[in-house]
């Protein structure tokens, strides 16, 4: 989760999209000008629980944008309310909202990303 975070505090802000959901895995694209494409992808396997909506900004400011709760550390009632099978773990977003802060929850197997860099956009497939 530390590589994940140092990458997005090299962005200013960053609005993520969810792009792709199906019953394998959880694609969300992040950028700070969706106008020109992408510059980061999220990918998570095997999700079990969202709580969150289609698209929100990530707050930079946090000290940790993202943590993840690994299934090990929850009480045995969370994790059997939001993972599949006791496996898994659960995945804050940080966002900033009209209201305010928030955060969003993904369960899931496991995260991986690609960061394309700064000023280097990549173009939003199926467009």
């Amino acid at each position: 989760m530390e590589d994940i975070n140092d990458c997005l505090k090299k962005y200013p802000w960053m609005d993520f999209y969810v792009v792709g959901l199906n019953e394998i895995e959880m694609i969300i694209y992040a950028t700070m000008d969706s106008s020109q494409g992408y510059q980061l992808s999220i990918s998570l396997n095997d999700v079990s629980y969202i709580d969150m909506p289609m698209r929100w900004k990530i707050d930079t400011e946090e000290e940790y944008p993202i943590k993840s709760i690994f299934f090990s550390s929850m009480e045995k009632k969370d994790v059997d309310r939001f993972l599949d099978n006791g496996a898994g773990n659960l995945y804050c977003f940080s966002a900033e909202t009209v209201l305010g802060k928030a955060e969003y929850h993904i369960a899931a197997k496991n995260l991986t990303f690609t960061d394309y860099g700064v000023h280097n956009y990549q173009r939003w497939e199926g467009c």
